[in-house]
């Protein structure tokens, strides 16, 4: 007999009627706000890609309240093969993992009871082609390729393990001298996680006085299109493909970009910084901090601490085993520092290399690169000491041309010779 007494009634039967287009304005107005890693909003690329994502499923399944999702599952079945043909797994996964995500949230929020997609699988996640880590032999060989705005692109990705675009979000103002590092701002970190990423202070000198030139600004200038959520005077020229400037590197250094081992590409550079930091034996404490990867165990998260100044060691003796050093150390007398009369006996018995790898020294980059020649942009441009003062009267106006390394030769051996307090 009917007493009068109905069962209350499911969320899902309240909201059955719900439009679609509520519920996802919903959904991505709390992931812009705390959906993100620990907490915080998501990344402005993923905010980007997920609502186009979700826009597609609403289309081609032709949802337009909760009620139109009965029965779905293999329709998007069929959505994702349609899809798979010029698309890695990877992608697809972006498209599953946006879908159900959606309703797992809707379940959690009483829309749903259940979510209709939770059997929907994921494609093989694993890489096609694995990255390879560049020898000590090749990295030479990239940076000697490399145009001097890429050049120090690299030696910056080797040095840190930069993403991209946390390399492209960087600016003047992120150096800190006084502790030895970069910063880097949790909104466009990986990790959601305001960090100072080590690196040798004679290295963080030369990237000051390369910020102070504002070449990723002039070249941002010239390639608009490219300016694509860059800050307003970028450190460096970070294209939207890194692998298309990176190809012609690794094509004129005559380095395989496709090998056995695995490919090359922008972040095969943080591959290579991890597998030289093991190579001079760094502890995997010290690895963590300057890869800024998420502790391993328990020990590493609360137990063990990182020495104040060992990240900064490490990274180091990277550059030391790359040769960097040698080149841009302050301690070495480059040839600015000899054509304004500095004293080489300071240097005891170490030797001056006086090839092609001397020239384009710390802060001395041209302003613009355009499509000149590596051979014309070291050759073409002479330290500023050389044109003024003293030595001017002592050696005439500098030629141009291929004449100028022998300048640089002739007169290092001049000073290296001469007694001191005069040549």
């Amino acid at each position: 007999m009917n007493l009068g007494i109905y069962a209350e009634p499911t969320g899902e039967e309240l909201h059955r009627d719900e439009p679609i287009d509520d519920i996802v304005s919903a959904y991505i107005a709390w992931g812009e706000a705390q959906c993100g890693l620990i907490g915080g909003a998501w990344s402005a690329t993923h905010a980007s890609e997920k609502p186009a994502k979700l826009a597609y499923w609403k289309e081609r399944l032709r949802l337009e309240t909760v009620g139109d999702l009965q029965g779905k599952l293999p329709a998007a079945e069929a959505c994702l093969r349609e899809l798979k043909p010029g698309r890695t797994n990877k992608t697809l996964n972006g498209y599953v993992d946006a879908l159900k995500s959606l309703f797992a949230w809707c379940v959690e929020r009483d829309y749903l009871s259940d979510n209709p997609f939770r059997h929907l699988r994921l494609f093989d996640g694993r890489p096609v082609v694995e990255r390879r880590a560049l020898t000590v032999e090749e990295v030479a060989r990239l940076l000697e390729a490399g145009t001097p705005d890429r050049r120090i692109l690299y030696e910056l990705a080797l040095l840190t393990g930069l993403r991209a675009n946390e390399s492209r979000q960087l600016t003047l103002s992120h150096l800190d001298l006084k502790n030895s590092g970069s910063w880097l701002v949790a909104d466009w970190t990986k990790g959601r996680r305001d960090c100072l990423q080590p690196l040798p202070d004679w290295f963080l000198e030369r990237l000051h006085a390369y910020g102070c030139q504002k070449v990723g600004s002039a070249l941002y200038d010239k390639h608009r299109s490219e300016r694509l959520n860059v800050p307003a005077e970028p450190l460096f020229f970070v294209p939207q493909h890194t692998a298309r400037s990176l190809n012609i590197d690794l094509r004129a250094a005559g380095i395989a970009i496709f090998a056995p081992e695995g490919k090359i590409d922008f972040h095969a550079l943080r591959t290579t910084f991890s597998t030289l930091l093991d190579d001079v034996g760094a502890t995997e404490k010290t690895k963590e901090v300057s890869l800024r990867h998420a502790p391993t165990t328990l020990a590493h998260k609360r137990y063990v601490k990182v020495r104040s100044g060992r990240p900064n060691e490490a990274v180091d003796m990277v550059a030391k085993l790359l040769g960097l050093a040698y080149f841009y150390a302050n301690s070495m007398p480059t040839p600015q520092k000899l054509a304004v009369g500095q004293n080489t006996q300071l240097y005891g018995n170490q030797t001056v290399r006086r090839d092609k790898g001397v020239v384009g020294a710390p802060g001395f980059e041209p302003g613009a690169f355009g499509s000149q020649s590596r051979r014309a942009t070291r050759l073409r441009y002479a330290p500023f000491g050389l044109r003024k003062g003293e030595w001017n009267r002592r050696i005439g106006k500098l030629p141009r041309g291929p004449r100028l390394r022998n300048v640089f030769c002739n007169l290092s051996r001049r000073l290296n010779s001469a007694p001191e307090g005069g040549v």
